[in-house]
């Protein structure tokens, strides 16, 4: 009696260390997987410096012209410290052990630019390869991303998404605004600052011309907004980058407003507007007493399409914003990039769908 219940002892033990050994290898996987994952780098030009954000945990060493500055998560150059700014500049981020994990290229633009700009991509979307190649052909200086990088975010698909999106990232400057789903819950936030340390928020002037990305769903936004909004003044053109378009095409059958707080304080400082959230293609006219400003909405990066409101205009008086009319040029139920080149005084743009067909044209004057 008593052997059996030794055995019986033993055996039950015995599956306890089997099962354990297995939840311990699975885990081990797991953790090996994620740190045999090559870091994601990205580039972003400011106003007198060029960052370089990297995913990996420890200090990296970046080797450009002849520099070799090094940092944790972020490195910056001053652009007064690169030379040949007329010509493509090459880059490498090395590790502690000196190993290559990012490399690049990228050119500071001067008297004109060109960039491209998309919202809601999904990893598992057919139009998405697409897109990007259409964008990759078109060679952006600049890439935007107007939030929603990835839904129902996992590892695994921000690193599918990274894949498509390597040539952008290697070859032009690349800023992310962030969209609701980058928040959907903390682990969706942590991997979005693991990537974009700053949480998709940007600002920085070109030319005259000052661009701001604007995250409306971090913890805290409105006091760090409001903060930036008394120190951009309305004394240059700005064009803003944010995730909720101001006037909706596409949640009810009228249109609707979002952002409202926002639209307050820039309605007579910004001079043209990208937004996703509403995944189609649409181009508003916001016409205020002083000005007209054009919303554009490029939501169709891959998350699957919605459909256009039925009105194509209405008014709206909200709060202390001026009274102003909302009027729809064009809303297009298609996969969709908007493509764009811009000098000191004009910024001209044209709509393509997924199958490489122009669906919108249009240019905006600055000044």
């Amino acid at each position: 009696m008593m052997f059996h219940l030794i055995r019986d002892s033993l055996i039950k033990k015995s599956k306890r260390l089997f099962n354990f050994f297995l939840f311990s290898l699975v885990i081990f996987s797991s953790c090996s997987l994620e740190n045999g994952r090559k870091p994601v780098c990205h580039v972003q030009l400011y106003t007198d410096e060029v960052v370089f954000f990297s995913s990996e945990k420890e200090i990296s060493c970046l080797k450009i012209d002849g520099n070799e500055p090094c940092g944790k998560k972020e490195i910056s150059v001053r652009q007064t410290d690169l030379k040949n700014l007329d010509q493509p500049i090459t880059y490498k981020v090395h590790n502690v052990k000196n190993q290559v994990i990012c490399e690049g290229k990228f050119k500071i633009p001067k008297e004109s630019m060109k960039f491209a700009v998309i919202a809601d991509t999904s990893y598992g979307s057919g139009p998405l390869p697409k897109l990007v190649k259409i964008m990759v052909d078109f060679s952006p200086d600049m890439v935007f991303h107007v939030g929603d990088f990835q839904y129902d975010n996992r590892r695994d698909r921000w690193s599918k998404l990274f894949e498509y999106f390597a040539p952008l990232l290697s070859n032009s400057f690349f800023y992310l605004a962030a969209g609701n789903h980058e928040y959907d819950s903390e682990r969706d936030a942590e991997i979005l600052r693991k990537y974009f340390p700053h949480e998709g928020n940007f600002f920085f002037e070109w030319n005259g011309i000052r661009f701001w990305g604007i995250n409306t769903f971090k913890n805290g936004w409105q006091s760090d907004f409001l903060r930036f909004v008394d120190f951009i003044g309305n004394d240059k053109p700005l064009i803003i980058f944010i995730h909720k378009p101001f006037v909706s095409l596409s949640r009810w059958e009228e249109l609707g407003t979002m952002n409202e707080q926002v639209l307050e304080h820039v309605h007579d400082r910004m001079s043209l507007v990208f937004s996703g959230h509403d995944h189609l293609y649409g181009r508003v006219h916001m016409v205020f007493p002083q000005k007209t400003v054009q919303n554009i909405v490029t939501g169709g990066g891959g998350a699957h399409i919605y459909g256009c409101a039925k009105a194509k205009s209405r008014d709206f008086k909200i709060g202390k914003i001026p009274p102003f009319k909302a009027e729809v040029e064009k809303c297009i139920e298609e996969f969709n990039v908007t493509l764009c080149e811009i000098d000191k005084t004009k910024v001209q743009c044209r709509a393509v769908s997924s199958e490489g067909t122009e669906i919108d044209n249009f240019s905006v004057e600055l000044r």
